[in-house]
């Protein structure tokens, strides 16, 4: 009987080392992290060279979400009737990585019928009928990428708007650093 009473209890502590030793291996020890949710986007739109001028006469308006801007409004108001408007230089997308990589930025979407998206790595000027540069998007939906070479490079953008330019439409930007 003493025999049989040592087997059963040899059995029960044979079964129940596995449940203690991955008990064991159990560890409640902090990690501290530290979440930072104010960075900079390295990659962002903001107003260009000549914004203020075509702002103060009521032609376009930005409103975002902080300094560089990541969830932004824009407003244009064009001329009614069958003229145009040309704003140069208005609105910027900035590279602000700190690394010396290209980044390529693709810019996706719509825009209503009578507004043209131009941009330009340079300085935009008038070339009597639209601000120089490429065509980036008109009216339809259209998907292109620029390239911003180093830190400090920009790509200027500006808009030709028509007297029948209603509506709204959204654009996107996405970026890659490589």
């Amino acid at each position: 009987m003493r025999r049989s009473l040592l087997v059963i209890s040899a059995m029960a502590l044979a079964l129940l080392l596995p449940a203690v030793a991955t008990a064991a291996v159990v560890v409640n020890n902090g990690i501290s992290v530290n979440f930072q949710p104010a960075a900079s986007n390295v990659v962002y739109l903001d107003s260009g060279p000549g914004y203020l001028s075509a702002n103060q006469s009521n032609y376009i308006g930005v409103s975002g979400n902080n300094e560089h801007y990541t969830n932004m409004s824009i407003f244009l108001n064009a001329v009614p009737g069958s003229g145009y408007v040309v704003l140069t230089n208005v609105l910027e997308i900035y590279n602000a990585s700190t690394s010396t990589s290209s980044v390529t930025v693709w810019i996706n979407g719509t825009l209503p019928s009578g507004v043209i998206l131009y941009g330009s790595s340079t300085l935009q000027t008038f070339n009597g009928t639209a601000p120089s540069g490429t065509l980036l998007l008109g009216g339809s939906s259209i998907s292109t990428s620029i390239h911003l070479t180093s830190h400090g490079a920009a790509e200027y953008l500006g808009f030709k708007l028509t007297g029948t330019s209603t509506g709204s439409a959204t654009i996107n930007l996405q970026y890659t650093i490589s």
